[in-house]
């Protein structure tokens, strides 16, 4: 078969895919196939060993598109046949929560289950972005049964959004598929235990959550970072949602992190938190915290910058202010001498030139220099801002109106 032959049956065969991309199946491909095998026939009288070789190369070709539209194909069928229908106010473990959800009868689960690794994990990201967690604690359950694994990532992303929920269902079926077939991730991640705790939190139980973040922290070094990261929007979450009982379980959890380990992060987003509080009872632990914990002022030295920073971009001069007063009782000269230097700028920066004035006068009772360019800023400050025009003198040569002596 000539090279020219060669390339017009490979054209044909672009163009019957390029046409019923959409209809074509196996049994279409296989047509093309025969069509090739019939040029070759035709042309094999020429040179026998050419052609077989030829053919050998197109078979292997069209039998590897073949496969990819089967497996594309496959897929999309399996997407259309799953109906999605959605179902407001499912209770699934958290009452608080509505949660979407796909009836037991439209999910072919044996269809997903008895696909590859890869269909699963799309199905399952699918599904978790849609809202149908439901469908996905159904299809982890039976793949647990069946012991079929799925990858890693697709298992932390799944009990995280878990977890974020409050659905312990889900979070105990990721813990048993890793269990039965991934012992060893299963033993890296602490037994998922920490999503766990964020689930339990999340239902209300704070107590109990607390404890197993506890037990995980002792348990598994290579979590705490993970912990530490949870804990800082658990706290958040307290001071804005939860009531006093609340947060005194989590002062005792961030104190005994403190004691123990000698981990203040917890203890720190605490303070945070309480001194940006708007409640006087929040404010005051906050100070009562300071005090009594030496190792928690060196931390809030280090971040009373970013704190400024933060707050000023806000505009909450207030909470600044507040802490340059929490900064110079204790002593911490250097965080102030930055926190006021920033301030100075905000000022500038809105043309306050009384506000500018003061913290002049204050640098310099306290003796603390601004810099060199702070200093010619405000110079430029005090020279460019228009002077009050001068009170008008009484007019002597105004008339005066007559005075008047009476007497009786």
């Amino acid at each position: 078969m000539s090279v020219c032959t060669v390339n017009v049956c490979k054209d044909i065969c672009y163009r019957l895919l390029n046409a019923h991309a959409h209809t074509l199946c196996v049994t279409n491909f296989k047509f093309v196939n025969v069509i090739f095998l019939t040029e070759c026939s035709l042309a094999q009288s020429k040179n026998k060993t050419f052609s077989s070789a030829v053919s050998d190369s197109i078979d292997v070709f069209a039998e590897k598109l073949v496969q990819d539209k089967v497996k594309k194909w496959q897929y999309y069928k399996l997407q259309r046949n799953i109906q999605m229908p959605l179902c407001r106010n499912t209770n699934l473990n958290c009452g608080t929560q509505d949660h979407l959800c796909m009836s037991d009868e439209m999910l072919n689960v044996d269809s997903l289950v008895n696909s590859d690794q890869e269909t699963c994990k799309r199905f399952i990201l699918t599904a978790l972005k849609d809202g149908r967690h439901r469908s996905v604690i159904e299809l982890l359950q039976v793949l647990c049964d069946r012991k079929r694994a799925l990858p890693s990532e697709c298992l932390l992303e799944a009990v995280s959004s878990f977890s974020r929920l409050g659905l312990i269902e889900g979070v105990k079926a990721v813990q048993m598929l890793c269990k039965e077939t991934n012992v060893y991730e299963y033993t890296i991640q602490g037994g998922y235990n920490h999503y766990a705790a964020e689930a339990t939190w999340t239902c209300g139980n704070i107590q109990e959550a607390l404890s197993i973040f506890i037990t995980v922290y002792e348990h598994n070094c290579n979590l705490r970072k993970k912990i530490r990261s949870m804990a800082k929007f658990l706290v958040k979450d307290v001071l804005s949602k939860q009531g006093e009982a609340a947060l005194v379980l989590v002062t005792r959890f961030a104190l005994t992190l403190a004691s123990e380990h000698q981990d203040y992060h917890v203890l720190m987003v605490l303070w945070q938190c309480c001194f940006l509080s708007n409640w006087f009872a929040d404010q005051r632990l906050a100070a009562t915290l300071l005090n009594k914990h030496p190792e928690l002022q060196s931390k809030v030295e280090e971040g009373a910058l970013e704190m400024a920073f933060i707050s000023l971009k806000r505009n909450h001069v207030e909470v600044v202010h507040r802490l340059l007063e929490v900064l110079l009782l204790h002593e911490m000269r250097t965080a102030y001498s930055q926190v006021l230097k920033a301030l100075f700028d905000y000022k500038y920066d809105q043309r306050d030139v009384r506000a500018c004035r003061d913290i002049v006068r204050c640098c310099m009772h306290l003796g603390v220099p601004l810099t060199p360019g702070q200093q010619h800023k405000f110079i430029l400050l005090v020279v460019d801002t228009p002077h009050a025009p001068a009170r008008k003198q009484p007019d002597e040569t105004r008339q005066r109106p007559p005075e008047f002596t009476l007497k009786f």
